[in-house]
């Protein structure tokens, strides 16, 4: 696994506590990692109905 990779799965597990989707603390997992991403963000976050430049 990548550190670009690692930092995303940080970010989606971040963010999965956030929304209340997942309880502090969790893990991330192998599949946060690899987390589809439009533009650099993942599906339902600001910005990813916009085309990158």
């Amino acid at each position: 696994m990548t550190l670009t990779a690692s930092c995303a799965g940080a970010d989606a597990a971040r963010y999965k506590i956030k929304t209340g989707e997942a309880e502090f603390p969790y893990l991330a997992a192998r599949a946060d990692a690899y987390a589809h991403t439009v533009n650099g963000r993942r599906a339902g976050r600001p910005g990813t109905h916009l085309l990158a430049a």
